[in-house]
């Protein structure tokens, strides 16, 4: 019997995984059912038995990519799968970089989310085709070529980004006004040519500033 953990902040959705975990035949138990991330991160720090965690990225309260950091290092052994409506490179690489071993959006049927459990658990690395594309698309992306040099603070930003990180709170992190992060993001924009988050991600990934 599986132990997965949910994280799901949608009361009809969660039912609906529910439903479909907790079938007779589907071979899975719910050890937890959490609708905040930190709720979920408190219950990991206790070490309940975990296989899998089924975790939704949008939440309101913390990112599912800190559930899933937190899973790796409480559960090392459990699998983090991903289930959401994001297919973007913003939230898609910053999650396997936290190390999801799956990513599933959230309009897959039950069966398919039953199997990506079972085949997650088993070592493999299941995803919703779309991502998948995204991934191998990343190695097809032609090279940037980087015409003038971010400074040390606007690399520090864009890891930051890179791991999800809001405006907001990077500008926590670096100590900084939200203004000035936002000058940054700008000049960030301008040497890496790009015009929004997803893109500047995944120009940090061809350039070897960030490693998903």
């Amino acid at each position: 019997m599986l132990n997965v953990v949910v994280v799901e902040d949608d009361p009809n959705l969660l039912a609906a995984v529910r439903q479909a975990l907790e079938a007779p035949e589907s071979g899975m138990r719910i050890a937890g059912a959490f609708s905040r991330g930190g709720e979920a991160i408190s219950w990991l720090q206790r070490q309940k038995p975990v296989d899998c965690a089924l975790v939704d990225l949008g939440l309101p309260d913390r990112s599912g990519v800190e559930v899933l950091t937190e899973l790796r290092t409480t559960h090392p052994t459990a699998v983090g799968l991903v289930f959401t409506i994001f297919d973007d490179d913003a939230h898609l690489f910053p999650a396997l970089q936290a190390g999801a071993q799956g990513y599933l959006l959230k309009d897959s049927t039950s069966e398919v989310l039953l199997r990506s459990i079972r085949e997650a658990v088993a070592g493999g690395a299941p995803m919703t085709p779309t991502v998948a594309r995204r991934v191998v698309r990343r190695f097809w992306a032609p090279q940037v070529v980087q015409q003038e040099p971010l400074t040390a603070r606007e690399r520090e930003l864009l890891v930051l980004l890179c791991h999800g990180a809001s405006y907001d709170a990077a500008a926590a992190r670096m100590a900084v006004s939200l203004s000035t992060i936002q000058a940054h993001v700008r000049s960030v924009y301008r040497k890496l040519a790009v015009s929004s988050k997803a893109e500047a991600v995944s120009a940090a990934v061809r350039l070897g500033l960030f490693v998903p």
